[in-house]
């Protein structure tokens, strides 16, 4: 059974080649319960990728499940159902192990895992950062592409290492300096995020409110609630953030 689900997902992401392939594919046309099960497989996976996208919590998740197993069980009394002559209505063995193992799969990431836990779904749902727009300074300048093609494309490690050199011999460019420190948050070394967002909050940059609020995010994520809030509360009324700070601290209550 475990051997039918490591081949549909290797089937699913596209994996399977030549032989394999082929007897897979001729497989699936004339058994219809392995087809089923490749039905019941696909319905599942896709059904936890877009509830763990949504964040919509475990409950909903759930009823997913539920609702697939149900259709499942319905399909299979069917099945059973015409190949019975009158009899009993019974499900078949392979329907029930198939359905009991794949629901099995699904909880232990349901009660295990649990992606939403309040904290980090707030920190995903507010985590907006902004789009490096380096070039623009001037024209032809290596280190700004590259700093700015590094970070937009997500290499945080890669531009924390460019945006290191530059501030080395440009200490008041606040601008590198917030996109270094949510660069720094991104991997996960709060304590360099945390003193490079500070000094940008301490000037009198443009980007101190917008420093003030990935600061708070840092927190956020660190899970220092009372922190995160102190900085939300200091983003002043017709900062970009505001709206943003507002909204967030009112989850936060």
């Amino acid at each position: 059974m475990q051997d039918n689900y490591d081949i549909f997902e290797q089937y699913l992401n596209g994996e399977l080649e030549g032989q394999v392939l082929s007897d897979l594919e001729e497989q699936l046309k004339t058994d219809a319960v392995l087809a089923k099960e490749l039905e019941l497989f696909r319905k599942v996976k896709a059904g936890i990728s877009a509830k763990l996208q949504s964040h919509s919590g475990k409950e909903a998740l759930l009823k997913t499940i539920g609702a697939l197993e149900g259709e499942y069980f319905m399909e299979g009394q069917q099945n059973s159902d015409s190949e019975t002559s009158g009899g009993p209505r019974l499900v078949s063995r392979r329907f029930i192990m198939t359905a009991m193992a794949v629901a099995a799969s699904v909880l232990l990431l349901v009660f295990i895992w649990q992606p939403w836990q309040p904290s980090m779904s707030l920190y995903e749902q507010y985590a907006q950062f902004p789009v490096a727009d380096l070039t623009s300074r001037s024209t032809g300048d290596l280190d700004l592409t590259n700093m700015q093609q590094a970070y937009n494309a997500g290499d945080f490690t890669t531009a924390i290492a460019y945006f290191d050199q530059y501030l080395s011999s440009n200490r008041e460019d606040y601008e590198i300096s917030m996109l270094n420190g949510i660069s720094n948050l991104q991997v996960e070394n709060f304590s360099r995020a945390l003193a490079l967002l500070a000094k940008v909050v301490s000037s009198n940059s443009a980007f101190k409110n917008d420093a003030r609020y990935y600061l708070a995010l840092t927190y956020l994520k660190m899970e220092d609630i009372p922190r995160c809030k102190t900085f939300l509360e200091a983003i002043p009324e017709g900062a970009d953030k505001y709206t943003n700070a507002k909204d967030l601290l009112s989850k936060l209550q």
